[in-house]
């Protein structure tokens, strides 16, 4: 039954119609058509079949036609992708459009739209007689289109072109959702939609401009609908000005030794506390013992060693299958899977008093996914250790200092090895660790890196008295004595071991750095194994600044390391919190399928934040808002005709880069009152 809210007065309605005119574009690239239209300054969002030509290494030039006064003749622009999309699903894309940095721009919604909504959307059909057209529908059903949820219309035919058009509900007026594509000719009239409630979880970079409009280029729209609500999750409460970002839902799982359970081999609790937004969290403890673990727990855990390669991904994952179920038994899992109808979802550990449990690769937890938490797509899977501290607060530069170990006499006792594609020899170097950072980093003026190179202690302890954000390490690390030890301050001398105490004191602190990464490299044939990384050992450089730490638990090649900086800087670029940069990391790591690779390198990339978490260096992304995702089983809703292009498409995904977004969202202050 449809839903009888009322719509908009006939005077915002007629006014939106004609703010449409000056927000939607015409899109053309390799003899396709579509439509699209401006989400911030010089930015446009379309769908991503319809700039499909110039997705590749034979990529077509973008054109846009922009009319922002409809008696004047159009503006044709040059645009460009922000970003490659991925090819899954959402199908969409964003472009940037550096001579429409004086746009105006819709609002976005991140709610779902009730069922009988009216809708309205515009854009510019091809072969019409009238260039551009205005279109009404009416929601209905949630469609699955491949396991993806798409909003069915019905009423007016989505012509071939209109993909890429906003969905605007005439009710709140928001751009709620995107138009994808028509029914095919036998369905009747309408079309399909992708709502931005569906997608804002995937498209992280969509986040700041959901529900959160730039203000200037959205004054014209805030104007025509007067005092409207957005969510309240992202206001004070007076409801008068924007809040700080919304944080992630996330499960805290604090693992405990029990001594007084009798079960051979002891036992263990397992806290469990849900936080969700505006919750006040209640923990649940849980008891295990290894008794409950099954058959093979202890050749399992007995059996994991990093100090030799692992290329079975069999043997990984009867690993992950026991550690799934020590740290996951089912009342715990039951409260994981609660939450991932939602995702997604920050999954934490914290083993401060489990004794030798905290020595186990909890990275390598499978659950019944097919594929470790530590890399799941769903889930941010970190460590954080019991102490106090809010993160720093956003900036809009970084400044990151590359700390390179690898002295000559120690370069000349390493095995050289393949590269990922199997063509280029690696010989490490000094030079290589840097091109680990150096030729993977994006090249924007967010994250500004210098490199210090087998320089001195005396030449690092000057140098990290400057401001620095992050302190990124590549080097090696032994143990010596009973201390686990890193080199810092080699210069041309050889390795000069520094205890962590030492690190903190001479070098992070003075830096006031808010994370510290630190990749070690493996040492030379015939030495001494290095021992797995001590993760609460390394929790102790939490202190001061100090917020995030992110250890090789085991040393890994220089491959491994370049794939994980690679996501991990792009994704920090993009204002995503630092759990999420290495989780996007370690799935970068795990993907790659190169000869003799060690399946388990991904789980050696480890992230440890203090209790507050969540931490964002780069300002002003936008967490993702609650009750995104939906149940439901899939359905086939039968073929499908493409509206944006001739032939029909595949539909697939799309990501916006950070510098775009950031710098369009406004500070806190310049909404107010916006929509109040």
């Amino acid at each position: 039954m449809a839903d009888t809210a009322a719509n908009l007065d006939p005077d915002k309605e007629r006014d939106i119609c004609d703010a449409l005119r000056e927000c939607v574009v015409q899109i053309k690239t390799g003899g396709k058509e579509g439509t699209g239209f401006f989400i911030a300054p010089g930015l446009a969002l379309t769908c991503r079949h319809v700039i499909e030509p110039a997705i590749g290494p034979d990529s077509a030039p973008i054109s846009v036609l922009w009319r922002p006064n409809h008696d004047d003749p159009p503006r044709e622009l040059d645009a460009s992708l922000a970003g490659e999309p991925p090819p899954d699903w959402p199908d969409v894309a964003i472009l940037r459009i550096p001579g429409a940095a004086d746009c105006p721009c819709v609002v976005l919604d991140a709610s779902y739209v009730a069922y009988g909504t009216d809708l309205l959307t515009a854009g510019y059909p091809y072969d019409a007689e009238v260039d551009f057209q205005l279109q009404r529908f009416e929601a209905g059903e949630i469609n699955y289109q491949n396991g993806h949820p798409e909003l069915r219309f019905t009423g007016d035919v989505v012509q071939p072109g209109i993909s890429g058009s906003p969905i605007v509900s005439l009710r709140s007026g928001l751009v709620q959702g995107i138009v994808r594509y028509s029914k095919s000719e036998d369905t009747g009239l309408g079309g399909f939609g992708t709502l931005f409630a569906d997608i804002v979880g995937k498209v992280f970079r969509l986040q700041p401009l959901t529900d959160r409009p730039p203000a200037g280029a959205a004054k014209k729209w805030c104007e025509i609908l007067g005092a409207r609500k957005l969510r309240d999750s992202h206001r004070d409460p007076n409801g008068s000005r924007w809040g700080r970002p919304q944080l992630l839902p996330h499960i805290d799982l604090i693992v405990e030794q029990n001594p007084r359970d009798p079960a051979e081999g002891g036992g263990w609790e397992i806290g469990v506390r849900a936080v969700r937004d505006g919750d006040s969290p209640a923990e649940e403890r849980i008891a295990c013992s290894t008794a409950g673990l099954g058959n093979g727990v202890i050749r399992a855990v007995d059996g994991w060693s990093r100090r030799q390669m692992i290329r079975q991904e069999a043997e990984i994952r009867v690993l992950g299958q026991v550690l799934d179920h020590a740290l996951l038994p089912d009342r715990a899992r039951d409260t994981v899977d609660a939450d991932l109808r939602s995702p997604p979802l920050l999954l934490r550990v914290c083993a401060d008093d489990a004794g030798t449990l905290s020595e186990l690769p909890w990275e390598y937890a499978y659950g019944h996914r097919p594929q470790p938490l530590s890399v799941n797509r769903d889930v941010v899977f970190t460590r954080f250790a019991d102490l106090p501290g809010e993160p720093p607060d956003p900036k809009t530069r970084l400044r990151v200092l590359a700390v390179i170990e690898m002295p000559q006499d120690m370069s000349d006792r390493l095995d050289p090895y393949m590269d990922e594609d199997g063509m280029r020899q690696i010989k490490p170097s000094a030079e290589e660790f840097c091109r680990s950072i150096r030729d993977v980093h994006p090249d924007d003026e967010k994250v500004q890196i210098e490199y210090a190179d087998n320089r001195s202690r005396d030449y690092l302890i000057k140098k990290l008295k400057e401001p620095w954000d992050i302190i990124h390490y590549v080097g090696f690390s032994w143990q010596a004595g009973r201390e686990i030890v890193i080199s810092m301050g080699c210069g041309q001398e050889g390795l000069r071991p520094a205890s962590l105490e030492d690190l903190q004191r001479d070098y992070l602190s003075p830096s006031g750095c808010s994370v510290f990464v630190a990749e070690f490299h493996p040492r030379p044939r015939g030495t001494e194994p290095s021992p797995p990384a001590d993760l609460r050992a390394f929790a102790t450089l939490l202190q001061g600044s100090l917020h995030a730490i992110v250890v090789t638990r085991h040393p890994v090649d220089l491959v491994d390391m370049r794939n994980f900086n690679e996501s991990f800087y792009r994704d920090l670029a993009e204002g995503q919190i630092v759990e999420s940069a290495v989780q996007a990391g370690r799935r970068a790591v795990s993907e790659q399928h190169r000869q003799n690779r060690d399946v388990t390198a991904f789980g050696s990339f480890t992230v440890t934040t203090r209790r507050a978490g969540q931490v964002r260096l780069l300002a002003q992304s936008q967490s993702i808002p609650p009750g995104v995702g939906r149940q439901g089983a899939p359905a086939d809703t039968g073929a499908a005709v493409t509206a944006g292009t001739r032939p029909a498409e595949e539909v697939t995904g799309a990501v916006p880069p950070a510098e775009e977004v950031t710098g369009a969202v406004p500070p806190a202050e310049e909404v107010t009152g916006a929509i109040p």
